[in-house]
């Protein structure tokens, strides 16, 4: 259930949320991923349900990502899907490809920055 994923209810009579929380809204600021905490944490129901999740590795969107830990609902009806051939490619191809798609490398930070 999408339900389950709700933070848990916060404030002065309840315990704080340690570590890094995972972004509630995307655009988020992509500078954090590249900080000394490699994993996001996500709470949900109670402030005891926690897992982690790591920042950096190559997740398909991270605003789908975003959207689907905050429990928005995601409308695809109008996305351009592309379906890869993986298994047709070497593996040094299929990295090249997802690494050209992947936005949020340090090097493509900078450039933006730039």
């Amino acid at each position: 259930m999408v339900s389950n994923l709700m933070n848990p209810p916060q404030g002065a009579e309840y315990r704080p949320l340690l570590g890094e929380l995972f972004p509630e809204q995307f655009p988020f600021n992509y500078r954090n991923i590249f900080n000394h905490r490699y994993f996001w944490n996500k709470y949900w129901l109670t402030q005891r349900n926690c897992f982690a999740i790591a920042k950096r590795p190559h997740y398909v969107n991270y605003e789908i990502l975003c959207n689907s830990m905050a429990t928005r609902i995601i409308d695809f009806s109008q996305v351009e899907i592309y379906e890869l051939m993986n298994d047709e490619m070497s593996r040094d191809e299929l990295e090249r490809v997802l690494l050209s798609q992947n936005e949020f490398t340090e090097e493509k930070f900078v450039v933006r920055a730039l």
